[in-house]
């Protein structure tokens, strides 16, 4: 069965996001973010939490950007 262009591009889209979350530093900071009141926690607090330096949890959360819920 031929996939059509929608699905196709969803199936795209699932894998980029399945990317996104692979990474185990990501599955926590989605922990920590979701445990947090919105808007309460730093890149620098999220860095102190996981002991990441902030330039890797900064990378991090630019990966997540494009998945994330707006508020």
């Amino acid at each position: 069965m031929a996939l059509t262009m929608d699905k196709k591009g969803l199936v795209e889209r699932m894998c980029a996001y399945n990317k996104a979350v692979s990474d185990h530093n990501r599955m926590k900071m989605i922990k920590i973010l979701g445990s947090h009141e919105p808007n309460t926690l730093n890149v620098s607090d999220i860095a102190a939490i996981l002991g990441l330096s902030q330039p890797a949890t900064t990378k991090h959360l630019k990966v997540m950007e494009p998945y994330s819920q707006p508020t």
